[in-house]
């Protein structure tokens, strides 16, 4: 698409939209972040007690905005960004899915014993360094939205599919896709490599997510040679077809 991305971070650029940051206008919040990728050894500090500080990345940034505005406050939409997200590790896209109320899971195809399988995870929604009891505690009282375009790709691909299919809306712009595991190797001579592997992600009927997902709501058009993305990050736009689909 010659001249998607240009018009799609313009879009961006002239409403101030920064990776890892929240935005609000009325009753919905944008949060957008670029990368599914997370800050492991700060996790683990904070885990075991070496820091109080949550990690600031895409999953600490998102919990610190939940928590904020959870009691009593004017937000009751929580739109998750990843319009421009080019994929990272699935983990993030689990603990995500679990935040927002839904089973973190994910389906995938292996190509070399041609088997599907599905895994489920716990989350520890409370942080505290345990699986149990406790984390089935932990809610928000927010109706969740995915937003995602033509640049959204790997995780960036699977994070919608799956909201999609747990119910929650997605919006924005079909999905770049990525479907394959990616495994990083280097050669004898010393060439670094980065290939598709084995694993395929695809949905809960088993079929490849490798062509993107078609959003609920589109707010992107193309006329000509001419991409508008006036409505995609138009927050009033997204507030009113967010009360529309969790009305019915």
């Amino acid at each position: 698409r010659p001249g998607y991305r240009e018009a799609f971070e313009q879009a961006r650029s002239d409403k101030g939209i920064k990776d890892k940051t929240g935005i609000i206008e009325g009753d919905t919040l944008l949060y957008t972040f670029d990368s599914f990728a997370y800050e492991d050894a700060e996790w683990r500090d904070y885990l075991s007690k070496k820091t109080e500080t949550m990690p600031h990345d895409p999953i600490g940034e998102l919990v610190r905005l939940l928590d904020a505005h959870k009691d009593g406050g004017t937000v009751k939409n929580v739109v998750i960004d990843v319009s421009g997200n080019g994929g990272g590790s699935g983990d993030v896209v689990f603990m995500m899915m679990a935040l927002m109320g839904k089973d973190p899971h994910v389906n995938y195809y292996d190509a070399i014993n041609q088997n599907y399988v599905h895994a489920e995870y716990e989350a520890d929604l409370n942080f505290d360094g345990k699986f149990d009891a406790l984390d089935k505690q932990v809610s928000y009282p927010y109706h969740f939205g995915i937003l995602c375009s033509n640049l959204s790709f790997s995780c960036g691909n699977l994070f919608p599919y799956q909201a999609k299919e747990s119910g929650l809306l997605v919006l924005g712009d079909q999905s770049r896709g990525g479907a394959c595991s990616v495994f990083d190797g280097v050669l004898a001579e010393g060439t670094y490599t980065r290939i598709g592997g084995n694993v395929r992600l695809c949905d809960k009927a088993g079929e490849t997510i490798d062509f993107g997902v078609v959003p609920d709501v589109s707010l992107y058009q193309k006329e000509g040679e001419n991409h508008d993305f006036s409505k995609f990050f138009d927050l009033s736009v997204i507030s009113k077809e967010m009360n529309e689909f969790y009305a019915k």
